[in-house]
């Protein structure tokens, strides 16, 4: 079951230097029964840091995308670059986040 005091095993570094979520994340995810039910656990969980993006309907399910960033300062970075010059360069601001796919039906999936 992930909590907040085990979250961290849930984690690993990417080229030894980027923080991602592993697989074991999304498989040991708890079953949601809808987007609300699956939001108040993402938010319960990562607070602050995960953040809707948009939506979108999908073979007429509709589904929401959220950002969860696990490097907020890199995060912050890129989109200051992407306000004041129309674009951010290097790989640390795309590896800073992760995008979260919640289905209306609460099924979830985490973009790697």
């Amino acid at each position: 079951m992930i909590t907040k005091d085990n979250l961290e095993e849930y984690f690993h570094l990417w080229n030894g230097k980027y923080k991602r979520l592993t697989r074991k994340f999304e498989s040991d995810l708890p079953r949601f029964s809808s987007h609300t039910e699956a939001r108040a656990w993402f938010k319960e969980l990562f607070g602050d840091d995960f953040m809707i993006s948009d939506t979108d309907t999908i073979d007429g399910e509709k589904m929401w995308f959220y950002t969860l960033l696990v490097n907020r300062p890199e995060w912050e970075k890129g989109m200051s670059g992407l306000k004041t010059q129309g674009y951010s360069s290097g790989i640390d601001f795309l590896m800073s986040s992760h995008s979260i796919e919640i289905f209306d039906s609460g099924r979830i999936h985490v973009v790697y």
